[in-house]
């Protein structure tokens, strides 16, 4: 009795004085996009001033945890920069599978923080370690725990958000700006302009004596470079370092550094690059007050460089309001052709492939921006975005796209789908689906119905449950727009039995593609709680998407449309008289009466 007693005394003991939060019951979480000023760049690192938007602030008075979410060639992670803070968040440490896959260093003094009355936090500085990045992409956000009233009922969705919720991140992902930590340089093959991977760049910085030796961590004033950096497939490197005189060496098996004429380079290189080094820039590199951008030809010792394109990296996020998915992301290589495609699942196979959604083609950088309209997918048949392709370009073949015409001929171009030399060779990259809604059925691998089963929802970084709730004795469950993320998640029954079943939301939508189809279900509409489909007609920024029972609004013809309309017409008449003074000028005009004719 008297072990017992102390054991009881320890436990509560224990509750009370835990550094770490202890919920008594599942909580829902809350996210917003923080707004975003750049700071000054200081060796090795760059200070980022992080506030609250005054359309989608945290919720009042409640510990706000700070996230930074990085863009990957696995799509998003996100941490709070603390191994603790991220077990305790995400139930894993992000922040040493970032540090362990990208050498990524980043973080705040104080997180969370406490937002004031109104949402408010202050201005918050995040330390980024800007040298570690290289070609990254980064979001900041704000994320708030709550506990949601009780469950209404078994099946139906495990709590309600009382709070009102920020409507203009629920109806746009755009609203996340992005930092682009882009690298300083490229090093490319001479001939293909392809970028080069494998071989390895390092910096060498001026000593007192005249001489140059590799920058180490002792010339940094916070202790963080790597040098010599390995080229991975987009060719950047990326060293942020003090003010100095410095120089650049590339070592490849495969490749002859440096190359000192400018003629010696494929013409179409002025299209993608600049500052070629040392070729037009010099062989010593001066910083004094700014950083330094070298782009750095090699030669290929064989064939010119030709490797297929990866995906780098991307964000990929939901506008649940507009049913429009957003995906930004970067190439390897300059001008890719991206193709985006949907699948249309049936009952033994999610991801049959169905038709292209749409095309476009990245930049000089390898970056993209694609929103795709779910409210044109077949709810019949169960389609959803599924994968995009990256078919890479000859860089020794670009056409002169500058200017209207050349804009012109490239859009025809692509309507005839014109292939050039190397645009055979493609990569592709499948994506599940993000829901706004989910009803159905829980199933396990084989096809079986899990009832009783626990749900539980999962970002994709994260091992913490965003959502959880139980399905009925049929295994029928239901989860609407308020309670599932804008990011891609995963599904986790847990039988009664304890066993753990993984599905992807790809896997749910095909298991269920009948239930869905004769019931006609949208998975991609916002439906909130009282079972009512929310589009952007419905809703104007006073109006809470989540508890909202107002009648639709009618649409009316948008002022955009007006204006293009009225625009054409006017390009039209200014066609048409140009047409006709040019008919005018053309036409001979009566020879002049000679004097004294009549």
């Amino acid at each position: 009795m008297k072990k017992v007693l102390i054991f009881i005394i320890f436990f509560s003991f224990s509750c009370f004085v835990s550094p770490f939060p202890v919920f008594s019951q599942q909580q829902s979480e809350h996210w917003v996009c923080l707004k975003i000023d750049r700071g000054v760049i200081t060796p090795g690192n760059e200070l980022v001033k992080l506030r609250a938007d005054d359309k989608a602030k945290p919720l009042p008075n409640s510990d706000t945890y700070i996230l930074e979410c990085i863009s990957t060639d696995h799509g998003q992670i996100c941490t709070t920069g603390k191994s603790a803070l991220d077990q305790i968040v995400y139930k894993q440490d992000n922040t040493a599978l970032l540090n362990g896959a990208f050498k990524f260093i980043s973080s705040i003094p104080h997180n969370p923080v406490k937002s004031d009355a109104v949402g408010e936090i202050g201005t918050v500085e995040w330390n980024a370690n800007h040298e570690l990045h290289n070609g990254m992409h980064s979001k900041y956000l704000a994320l708030n725990y709550f506990t949601p009233s009780p469950t209404a009922a078994v099946g139906s969705g495990g709590a309600l958000h009382q709070q009102t919720f920020g409507f203009d991140f629920l109806n746009t992902a755009k609203n996340c700006l992005i930092v682009a930590w882009d690298p300083f340089g490229r090093v490319f093959d001479s001939q293909s302009l392809e970028p080069v991977m494998g071989a390895t760049v390092t910096l060498l910085m001026k000593r007192a004596g005249g001489n140059f030796t590799p920058v180490t961590t002792n010339d940094m004033l916070g202790g963080n470079i790597i040098n010599p950096q390995t080229l991975a497939e987009d060719g950047g490197f990326s060293f942020v370092v003090p003010d100095a005189t410095y120089k650049l060496i590339v070592a490849g098996s495969n490749y002859t550094f440096p190359i000192t004429n400018l003629t010696a380079l494929h013409s179409n290189y002025t299209k993608i690059y600049s500052e070629i080094y040392p070729a037009a820039t010099g062989e010593e590199i001066v910083q004094a007050g700014s950083i330094q951008h070298r782009d750095i030809p090699v030669k290929s010792l064989g064939q010119p460089t030709n490797n297929p394109p990866k995906l780098m990296s991307y964000f990929y996020n939901t506008e649940p309001i507009n049913q429009k998915i957003v995906i930004e992301g970067k190439v390897s290589h300059p001008f890719t052709n991206v193709t985006f495609w949907s699948y249309i699942p049936t009952e033994t196979d999610s991801e049959a492939q169905g038709k292209q959604l749409l095309q476009l083609q990245a930049d000089k950088k390898g970056e993209f921006k694609a929103e795709i309209d779910q409210s044109v997918f077949d709810k019949e048949k169960g389609e959803y975005f599924g994968q995009l392709v990256l078919t890479k370009t000859d860089l020794t073949q670009l056409a002169n796209k500058s200017g209207f015409f050349g804009k012109v001929l490239s859009m025809v171009g692509s309507l005839f789908k014109r292939v050039e030399a190397q645009t055979q060779q493609s990569t592709t990259v499948k994506f599940d689906p993000i829901p706004t809604y989910l009803e159905g059925y829980a199933y396990d691998a084989s096809g079986q119905i899990l009832p009783n089963a626990q749900v539980g929802v999962y970002l994709s970084f994260s091992n913490k449950p965003y959502y959880q709730t139980t399905t009925d004795e049929k295994g029928y469950f239901k989860i609407t727009s308020e309670n599932l993320p804008t990011m891609p998640y995963g599904l986790r029954y847990t039988t009664v039995t304890g066993s753990l079943v993984k599905a992807t939301t790809g896997n749910f939508i095909s298991q269920n593609k009948k239930y869905l189809a004769e019931n006609k279900t949208n998975p991609f509409v916002f439906k909130n709680q009282q079972g009512k489909e929310i589009t952007k007609a419905d809703i104007s920024p006073t109006v809470n998407p989540v508890n909202t029972t107002t009648s639709p609004v009618k649409q009316t013809p948008a002022n955009g449309l007006i204006l293009i309309g009225v625009l054409i017409f006017i390009l039209v008449i200014v066609i048409i008289i140009l047409i006709t003074l040019f008919i005018k000028r053309k036409q001979p005009e009566s020879p002049p009466t000679a004097p004294g004719l009549s």
